[in-house]
């Protein structure tokens, strides 16, 4: 026996989710629910999270064993809806016939084995005859007339909406035609003093490409040029570098010679300084020679015993004398070669400090020769005079 449609009145009342779509901020929640192949949507609740409310009612025609596929969506504007979670329900008349209220459990996920909250749903089925489902149906066909007829009218306002855009657009094209022709004609005329201007250009470009090219072979020759010299300067500088080398060895040389000649002149003031103490144990001896000979003087009249025993102690020590006088003069002698030879070597060091001042320029070295005329050589001079004094006013006396 064929099963008889009847009206099924389901009202969505408000949900109760677990599932979350939005990483942040609320979801907008919507149902959706569809039978066969009507379809029907709540409204959008937004920001509405996760406690969305409803309450609103729809209509199906639905029969015992019809299902009901009701789904809950997360709605965005720029991708797709997220999908929040669903369940399916079938239709039975005999338990629907009276108003039911239950929470139905939705699911998601893999196999919709993940439970994604639950949905508060009010189901009620109302059979009707043949009679009623003409009349609906024929309630429902004048509907769409007049929804084809307000459609018809709304189109008939586009169709005259776009004849006046179309003419807007004619006079539009018109104008932009006339606005063509004379930005072609300027386009033109600007083409024809380009065309011109190229070929200046032209001519410029085959001046400035003669001058590159003369610039090229100048920059060669020039480049040939630099790189001579830069061999004559790697020459230059090589030799430089010997020299450079030359001179360190010369600078090298001439300060071991001046090391040498500076222990010389520590070595002969050390030998003018020995100098210096033997001419005072000389003062000192020629003082207690003379003290003695002013006693042996004194001593001649005290008698002739005693006086020739004098005359032989004086002729003793006046040959003693004479042996220190001589030595004194060689020592004298030695003392003028040392001089002579120091004289020579100070010139010498001079002449090659002025050199080294010439080449380097360094800090000159000062020093100070012994002149004939030193207060330590007059002084032995003085001494060796008085010597010789003394010694000839001996002889003198002892004849």
């Amino acid at each position: 026996m064929e099963q008889s449609f009847g009206t099924l009145v389901i009202t969505v009342k408000k949900a109760s989710l677990i599932h979350d779509t939005e990483l942040m901020g609320k979801m907008d929640p919507f149902a959706r629910i569809i039978i066969g192949k009507v379809e029907q949507k709540t409204t959008v609740k937004s920001k509405a999270g996760k406690v969305p409310e409803w309450n609103e009612t729809f209509e199906f025609s639905a029969k015992n064993g019809d299902l009901i596929d009701f789904t809950i969506w997360d709605k965005e504007e720029l991708m797709a809806d997220d999908f929040v979670g669903g369940t399916k329900i079938v239709v039975n008349t005999d338990t629907m016939i009276s108003k039911q209220e239950t929470w139905s459990p939705i699911f998601y996920g893999t196999n919709n084995k993940d439970k994604g909250g639950e949905v508060l749903l009010e189901l009620q089925y109302h059979p009707r005859d043949e009679k009623n489902i003409l009349v609906s149906m024929l309630e429902g066909r004048k509907i769409e007339l007049l929804h084809l007829q307000n459609n018809e009218k709304v189109l008939r306002e586009e169709v005259t909406l776009l004849k006046d855009t179309v003419n807007q657009l004619k006079n539009e094209n018109e104008e932009l035609k006339a606005q063509f022709e004379q930005e072609k004609d300027m386009l033109i005329k600007s083409y024809e003093g380009q065309k011109q201007g190229l070929d200046q250009e032209k001519n410029n470009q085959l001046v400035l490409i003669t001058e590159i090219s003369a610039l090229k072979e100048s920059v060669r020759a020039e480049k040939a040029t630099i790189l001579q010299n830069e061999e004559k300067n790697q020459n230059i500088i090589k030799q430089l570098s010997s020299e450079n080398e030359a001179l360190k060895d010369l600078l090298k040389s001439q300060q071991n010679n001046e090391n040498i000649l500076r222990e010389e002149v520590a070595q002969l003031k050390d030998t003018v300084n020995q100098l210096s103490k033997e001419k005072e144990d000389l003062k000192i001896q020629f003082q207690q020679e003379k003290d003695m000979l002013i006693k042996s003087y004194e001593r001649q009249n005290e008698g002739s015993n005693q006086e020739k025993n004098n005359d032989l102690v004086f002729i003793t020590e006046i040959s003693v004398l004479k042996e220190s006088v001589r030595a004194l003069q060689a020592e004298k002698a030695t003392i003028l070669k040392n001089e002579e030879k120091s004289q020579i070597n100070i010139k010498q060091l001079n002449a090659e400090n002025e050199a080294l001042k010439q080449l380097l320029k360094p800090k000159p070295i000062t020093i100070t020769p012994i002149s004939p005329t030193h207060p330590k050589k007059r002084e032995v001079e003085i001494w060796s005079f008085i010597i010789f004094a003394i010694y000839f006013v001996g002889s003198k006396i002892i004849k």
